[in-house]
C-alpha cells in the first residue's frame, strides 16, 4: 500500500492547457517561497484528491477550455467534486481563474470551482479574481490577497509563517 503523507497547510493546485495557469501556480509558488510560507504545488491531473481536503488553504489556479470545460489535467478533479461530493467543512479556498472574453463562458471553469466548493461547505477567504488573457496584474492582486489572508490568521496555519519584514512589504 501507497503511504500517504499529509499535504502542507497550504496546497497550490493548478489545471492547465496552454501552460498559463501552470505558470501563475509556479509564479505565485515562488512568491508563497520569498515570504517563507510552507507549501505544495500540484497539478490537478497528480493530486490525490482526499488530501485535498485535508489541508489547510485550497489555491485553485485553473484554465478553461472549449465551451467552458475544464482543462484535460483538471477533468477528474472537477469531475470528482461534482459527483462524489465530499464534505469540505473547514477547507478554506481561493480560486484564480483564466480565460478570455472573446468566448460566452469566460473564465467559467474557474467560476465552477469556485461555485462547488462553496457548495461542498469550503469557505472562500481569498476572492477569485477572473483573469482576460494578461494574467500579470491580477496574479499580482490574487498573491496580495492570499498574503494578506495568510498574515491576518497565523493560527490556521501551523506550519506556515510570513516574516515580519515581509509582511510589511506586502502591505503598504
Amino acid at each position: 500500500p501507497k503511504t500517504v503523507t499529509r499535504m502542507k497547510s497550504i496546497a497550490v493546485v493548478y489545471g492547465t492547457v496552454m501552460g498559463n495557469a501552470g505558470a501563475c501556480a509556479h509564479q505565485l509558488s515562488a512568491e508563497l517561497t520569498r515570504v517563507h510560507l510552507d507549501h505544495d504545488v500540484v497539478r490537478m491531473s497528480e493530486l490525490d484528491h482526499d488530501q485535498a481536503a485535508d489541508t489547510d488553504l485550497l489555491i485553485v489556479v485553473v484554465s478553461t477550455t472549449g465551451n467552458g470545460h475544464p482543462p484535460h489535467n483538471a477533468t477528474a478533479f472537477h469531475n470528482h467534486l461534482l459527483k462524489n461530493r465530499p464534505d469540505l467543512q473547514g477547507l478554506r479556498f481561493g480560486v484564480l481563474a483564466l480565460g478570455s472574453r472573446r468566448y460566452p463562458k469566460f473564465a467559467e471553469c474557474g467560476k465552477s470551482f469556485d461555485r462547488i466548493l462553496g457548495e461542498l461547505g469550503a469557505v472562500r477567504v481569498v476572492e477569485r479574481i477572473d483573469c482576460d488573457g494578461d494574467f500579470r496584474f491580477p496574479l499580482r492582486v490574487f498573491a496580495r490577497n492570499v498574503l494578506a489572508h495568510v498574515d491576518a490568521h497565523p493560527e490556521l496555519y501551523a506550519d506556515s509563517r510570513i516574516e515580519p519584514d515581509d509582511a510589511a512589504a506586502n502591505h503598504p
